[in-house]
C-alpha cells in the first residue's frame, strides 16, 4: 500500500514529488505554517531552453538536464522545504521557513545554477525562469491560487528576459 502511494506521488525521473505529491504535501505544510502563525514562499520554475537541448542532443540529454535542475533544487533547499516536478519542465518549491525574501532566494538559486554551470562538462547550461510568491500568515488562499500567481510571475520574468536578449541581439 505504501509503495503504491509513493509511486502515485513521486516523479520517476527526478525522485521529487510529482504534481499530485506536491499538492498533498504543500497543502498540509501550508496549513501547519498558518497554524503556527508563520509565513512561507512558493516558487514556480520553468526550465529555459529544454526544447533546443532535446532537438540538438536528444531526449536522454534533455532528461539529464531535468535531473540536474532537480539536483540543484535539492542542494538549495532545506530538507523541510517541499519540492516537486509539476510538469515536463516545470518545478515548484514551498519554502517553509521563510527567512529570506523572494529576491534573496532568486539570487541564491541563480548562484547555485551558476556554480553548476561553471563546472561544465555538459552540452547545456542550466537556466530557469522563476516566479516567487510570499505567503503571509494572513493569506487564506490555497495552493492552486498560489501556484497560478507564481506561474504568472514566472511568465512575466521569462518574457522580460527574452526581451532583454532580443534587445541585446539587435544592438550587437
Amino acid at each position: 500500500m505504501e509503495e503504491n502511494r509513493r509511486l502515485a506521488t513521486t516523479d520517476e525521473l527526478t525522485g521529487l514529488s510529482n504534481r499530485r505529491g506536491f499538492y498533498l504535501l504543500a497543502e498540509q505544510a501550508l496549513r501547519e505554517v498558518r497554524r503556527r502563525g508563520g509565513s512561507c514562499m512558493l516558487a514556480y520554475l520553468d526550465i529555459d531552453g529544454l526544447k533546443p537541448v532535446n532537438d540538438a542532443h536528444g531526449h536522454d540529454v534533455g532528461n539529464a538536464l531535468i535531473v540536474d535542475v532537480a539536483d540543484v533544487l535539492r542542494g538549495c533547499l532545506k530538507p523541510s522545504d517541499i519540492r516537486g516536478r509539476v510538469g515536463g519542465d516545470e518545478f515548484c518549491a514551498l519554502l517553509i521557513e521563510d527567512r529570506e525574501g523572494a529576491s534573496q532566494f532568486e539570487a541564491r538559486l541563480a548562484q547555485a545554477f551558476s556554480a553548476f554551470n561553471a563546472v561544465g562538462g555538459r552540452p547545456y547550461e542550466l537556466s530557469v525562469s522563476i516566479g516567487v510568491v510570499q505567503v503571509l500568515v494572513t493569506d487564506t488562499v490555497g495552493v492552486d491560487d498560489l501556484l497560478n500567481h507564481a506561474d504568472g510571475l514566472m511568465y512575466a520574468h521569462k518574457k522580460a528576459r527574452l526581451a532583454q536578449i532580443a534587445d541585446r541581439t539587435v544592438r550587437d
